[in-house]
């Protein structure tokens, strides 16, 4: 017995007629790897697919929790032709930042999107000779 989005589970049916639904879900982001400037962005797309490998329905939420300093544009997207998209946009802290992908308890995934320092904001020379560099008490100068 066969259904539009799940297959007959025998040692799971609850009763004639009873469908279990089996969903598969995957999480990537494009880039993985953005600068901690508070403006960086990562697009976040979970692909939702039946036992057969299609696309789920249409309007399925899909639930979006991150562990850093990035933000989501959303914490619930829903499928369309099977994908949920969100947008992590950078914090300004350096490291790591989890971003899970749910639709109930035990279909989910996980990405990390790395956030990495940026190019400085400004590089200044100073004249040692006029602007001696003070270490300790002590007067330093290169020469």
């Amino acid at each position: 017995f066969q259904a539009e989005d799940g297959i007959r589970d025998v040692e799971r049916s609850r009763g004639l007629g009873d469908v279990y639904k089996r969903q598969f879900l995957f999480l990537s982001a494009n880039p993985q790897v953005i600068t901690a400037d508070g403006q960086s962005q990562s697009i976040l797309t979970a692909v939702v697919v039946d036992s057969a490998y299609r696309p789920v329905s249409d309007g399925l939420p899909v639930f979006f929790s991150s562990c850093g300093s990035g933000r989501l544009s959303t914490r619930t997207a829903f499928t369309d032709n099977g994908n949920a998209t969100v947008t992590l946009t950078s914090g300004t802290i350096v490291g790591p930042d989890t971003v899970i992908a749910r639709l109930r308890a035990g279909v989910e995934d996980t990405v990390v999107i790395n956030q990495v320092p940026g190019p400085p904001a400004a590089i200044e020379f100073i004249d040692t000779l006029l602007h001696p560099i003070y270490a300790g008490g002590d007067t330093l100068s290169f020469q």
